[in-house]
């Protein structure tokens, strides 16, 4: 059984953004964090574990692995899951939530839920009214990975956004994507189709330093290894790093005045309203605000500009014009169609968001 003092933790990933987790767990110092479906693994402290809730922007949710045993009846995986020391993880009255992912397993799904539920209860006794744990449970080929969810609510829900738009690019998959286009806060940033501005208050808390879920909460703070002074003190010494002014200004502007009011006021709620310039402007009357920097647009459907072609056509005509120093990332579901307006981009990387197929396409003047 895990050591609740030292943990086994796996953080899941954005679909096709493992790679830029795995960066970003290691640049926090978990150097042996490894590669694994889905996301990446790593081991360390109590406060590793909630550092990482803290800090990192990429991280879907963060999970803690309480059990690994091998089982091919139900009755073997029940005898395992009532072995597991509940009590070492789960405040007395605590429920739980269960989910199962099986492959190549003869478990059935709803007894390992159950089984789930009964072990956790015969350790804590019946449930006690207050928000219920996440239980996950991997049966792959005759292994279970049991884990704890300690993130709680999904950690793309930094705190900052109001009115999230339809089809809204979650905040942990903007910042993946800012990272994977290089950019460190050192430069420059436009975005110039804001829409509700996840993009542009991304780079902007990126380029302060706050850390993703500074204004959130988290499951762990309600298990029983939490030490709450300790959890202060590391809490202090991550914000304590935030700098301020930024190294370089972010811009975000948008031709619907309700888009820049939106963005404005995430800006506000995430702290970085002093750092993040919006204005109401359509992009072909944009000039551009420094000599060069990063342009990222995630092109948008809709009124605002008449449909993602136009929108496209739109950045072509900018990035081949007033823009064509500065570097770009646009994301699309079609990469060939900026081929087909002049914009040849050097990297294209595919993912996964909300369902759909889609395309981070990195192009302008090499570095």
């Amino acid at each position: 059984m895990t050591d609740p003092s030292r943990v086994e933790a796996y953080a899941v990933a954005p679909p096709g953004l493992e790679d830029v987790l795995l960066a970003e767990l290691r640049g926090l110092g978990l150097l042996e964090a490894a590669a694994e479906g889905g996301g990446a693994r790593f081991r360390g402290t109590w406060d590793d574990l909630g550092r990482v809730n803290l800090c990192s922007a990429v991280a879907s949710r963060v999970l803690v692995r309480v059990a690994r045993f091998r089982a091919q009846r139900q009755a073997e995986a029940a005898r395992e899951l009532g072995r597991i020391p509940w009590d070492a993880w789960l405040p007395r009255g605590s429920g739980v939530e269960v989910r199962v992912a099986r492959r190549r397993s003869r478990l059935h799904s709803g007894a390992l839920t159950e089984a789930v539920r009964e072990a956790v209860e015969r350790s804590v006794g019946p449930p006690a009214g207050s928000p219920p744990f996440r239980v996950q449970v991997r049966a792959v080929s005759g292994e279970v990975v049991v884990s704890l969810d300690t993130s709680g609510d999904h950690l793309h829900r930094r705190g900052y956004r109001l009115a999230p738009g339809t089809a809204p690019l979650r905040e942990n998959v903007a910042a993946a994507l800012l990272l994977a286009a290089g950019w460190e806060g050192q430069e420059p940033l436009l975005d110039p189709m804001a829409g509700v501005g996840t993009l542009a208050v991304e780079a902007a808390r990126m380029g302060c330093g706050m850390p993703a879920g500074w204004q959130r909460a988290f499951a762990f703070e309600r298990m029983v290894p939490h030490d709450p002074s300790r959890w202060e003190t590391v809490r202090a010494e991550v914000l304590a790093q935030a700098r301020r002014p930024a190294p370089a200004p972010v811009f975000a502007s948008d031709r619907d005045p309700a888009a820049v009011a939106r963005t404005r006021q995430a800006a506000r709620r995430a702290g970085v309203a002093e750092v993040l310039r919006a204005a109401c402007v359509a992009l072909e009357c944009l000039t551009p605000p420094c000599p060069r920097g990063l342009l990222v647009a995630d092109p948008p459907h809709g009124f605002r500009l008449g449909g993602r072609r136009e929108a496209l056509e739109a950045l072509a005509a900018a990035l081949k014009g007033p823009f064509r120093r500065w570097r770009w990332g646009i994301l699309t579901p079609d990469p060939a169609a900026l081929e087909g307006m002049g914009l040849a981009p050097r990297r294209v990387r595919r993912l996964r968001h909300g369902g759909r197929a889609l395309s981070w396409a990195l192009g302008g003047p090499a570095e």
